[in-house]
């Protein structure tokens, strides 16, 4: 046989980076990961196990155990832990058996994007809802567990370097500080950003969520005793103490306003006039007088 070929001149030259590489699709099979806790422990969160809807991995910690590995995505559904069986676990139960497990942790998962989705949207609908509705401070109505991303007042300070629980790098910051919440989706630690007086933000880390901060406070009151307490008085102060635990300041929920309207300042007291005029002599762009 002859085989002849026919080439054109005129056919533009094809090189190899021209080719686009065929798309990979994530295989839906269920695949075992086998990860070693490190410092910071395995580096991701989950969320789910509500109603009996599934486990997933909801963030990968840039950097941690579970990104350098690339084993583990947004989306994977957590079948197993270390055999157990985590289809109907409930949220609490799963973490526990990832925390608490050995140093050698074996995951069953299966990347299932579309259930992860449907859930995204309800935690969306709940997020919303939730934002819409009065939250009282220190009331327990921030539903965090149920939000993946929100903004946040600070009513407390928090200092990264005293803080020797972190699972990671840490984010210090002051009370009244504006943060950014990436992701609320864990029990007891939170990614966030701090939010600056531009609206710019800065910084991203990990931060004790509205549940742990509560806890820790609550366990921290109930350690202080009252030597002799066989005394009328001794008692009083140990019910005051015991009603006051309630009231824990952690975090408020904000929404970020652009406000284009002068908006009036009253100033009271004896010396209202002095700090009047030095508001304007200071800041003539930001203060007037009303008459």
């Amino acid at each position: 046989y002859t085989i002849t070929l026919v080439i054109s001149q005129n056919m533009p030259e094809v090189c190899a980076s021209d080719i686009a590489p065929p798309m990979v699709h994530p295989s839906r099979e269920p695949r075992l990961v086998t990860l070693e806790k490190g410092p910071e422990g395995l580096g991701f969160n989950i969320v789910g196990g509500e109603c009996s809807d599934g486990i997933f991995v909801s963030y990968v910690l840039p950097n941690g155990v579970a990104d350098v590995s690339g084993s583990l995505r947004p989306g994977d559904q957590i079948l197993q832990v270390n055999g157990e069986d985590m289809s109907n676990a409930t949220h609490e139960v799963a973490a526990s058996k990832l925390k608490f497990s050995d140093k050698t942790v074996r995951i069953l998962v299966k990347y299932n994007p579309e259930d992860f989705s449907r859930f995204e949207k309800q935690l969306g609908t709940l997020q919303n809802n939730s934002v819409s509705s009065p939250a009282s401070v220190g009331s327990g109505t921030l539903r965090t567990n149920l939000k993946k991303s929100l903004y946040v007042r600070a009513l407390f300070d928090y200092d990264r370097t005293k803080d020797p629980d972190l699972p990671g790098p840490g984010l210090s910051f002051r009370h009244g500080d504006i943060l950014h919440v990436i992701n609320a989706s864990d029990d007891e630690w939170w990614q966030a950003r701090r939010v600056l007086n531009d609206g710019t933000e800065e910084g991203r880390g990990v931060i004790p969520s509205k549940k742990r901060v509560e806890k820790k406070e609550k366990s921290r009151n109930r350690s202080v005793t009252f030597p002799d307490s066989s005394s009328e008085e001794a008692m009083r102060m140990s019910s005051t103490s015991e009603s006051s635990v309630d009231a824990v300041y952690t975090y408020e929920p904000v929404i970020q306003t652009w406000i284009k309207y002068m908006r009036p300042v009253i100033i009271l007291g004896p010396l209202k006039d002095r700090v009047n005029d030095d508001l304007m002599q200071e800041f003539p762009d930001k203060f007037g007088s009303c008459v």
